[in-house]
C-alpha cells in the first residue's frame, strides 16, 4: 500500500481521485486501485494540516521509470505494446464520460501481468485533474482548463476548445460537422517518446 499526501486545501482533489478509483475498480478497469475509500486527515508538526489517500503499490514504478531505466528509448515492440494498453484504457475512460487531463508517463503505472506471454499491465493513475461526466465546468463555456496548445487532442478541436453545449450535441465550436462521441481521431493522435 502506498500513501499520497497533500495539503488540506487539495482535499477535494483527493476525494475525486478516490471516487474515480473506486468507480473504475468496481468494473474491472485498468486504473490504480484505492486500498481504502476514505480520505484521512491529520495535523503534522508546525500545525500543518494534510489529507491522504491509500492506493495499491505499482511494484515496477511508472512508464517514466521504464523510459529512464532503458536510457530514454524503448524497443519498438515495447512501445507498441504500451501504446495499445494506454489507448484501450483511455477509450474506456472516455466512453464512461471521464477525461484524465494529466496524461504523462509519470501517471501510467506498471504492474506485473499474470496473463501468459504478457509483458506487464499498465494502469492509469493520478485523477486529481480529471473531469467527471457530471462535474462542474471549470471555465465558463468550456469543458477543460488550460491553453489549447497544451490540451489533449480530445479536448481541442481544429477550430478551438469544445464548448459544453456543443459537446452535448456532438459538434465543435464554429463547426456544422457532426462528430461521433466515441470516435478517436487517429490523424491528430500523436505519440511523443522522449
Amino acid at each position: 500500500m502506498t500513501k499520497k499526501t497533500s495539503h488540506l486545501k487539495y482535499s477535494e482533489m483527493l476525494d475525486k481521485e478516490v471516487r474515480i478509483m473506486e468507480r473504475f475498480f468496481s468494473i474491472n478497469f485498468n486504473t490504480v486501485r484505492a486500498t481504502s475509500p476514505v480520505v484521512s486527515y491529520e495535523t503534522m508538526p508546525f500545525n500543518v494540516k494534510v489529507c491522504s489517500i491509500h492506493m495499491e503499490v505499482a511494484p515496477h514504478g511508472t512508464l517514466r521509470d521504464m523510459l529512464t531505466n532503458a536510457g530514454g528509448a524503448l524497443p519498438e515492440n515495447v512501445v507498441g505494446y504500451c501504446i495499445l494498453q494506454v489507448l484501450e484504457v483511455l477509450r474506456d475512460f472516455h466512453q464512461h464520460g471521464y477525461v484524465h487531463c494529466d496524461l504523462k508517463p509519470e501517471n501510467i503505472f506498471i504492474f506485473p501481468s499474470y496473463a501468459h506471454g504478457e509483458l506487464c499491465e499498465l494502469k492509469l493513475g493520478d485523477f486529481g485533474l480529471a473531469k467527471e461526466p457530471n462535474g462542474p465546468d471549470p471555465v465558463n463555456g468550456s469543458l477543460f482548463e488550460g491553453n489549447p496548445e497544451n490540451l489533449a487532442p480530445e479536448a481541442v478541436g481544429p477550430r478551438g476548445v469544445i464548448s459544453s453545449e456543443c459537446a452535448e450535441e456532438g459538434r465543435e465550436v464554429d463547426s456544422g460537422d457532426e462528430l461521433e462521441r466515441n470516435e478517436i481521431d487517429f490523424l491528430r493522435c500523436q505519440v511523443i517518446i522522449v
